[in-house]
Parts: structure tokens; sequence; C-alpha cells
């Protein structure tokens, strides 16, 4: 369950680094 949550941490986090990249 640790590894999932995880896993759903760094795709937020990736998303977020995108729409950051993005807004630039």
């Amino acid at each position: 369950m640790i590894r999932i949550s995880s896993c759903s941490i760094c795709l937020l986090f990736h998303l977020f680094l995108k729409s950051d990249l993005m807004s630039f």
C-alpha cells in the first residue's frame, strides 16, 4: 500500500512539474 501511495505522489508531482512547464 505504501508503494502505491508513493507512486501516486510521484505521478502528482510529475503532473505538477508539467503544468509548471506549460505555464511557463
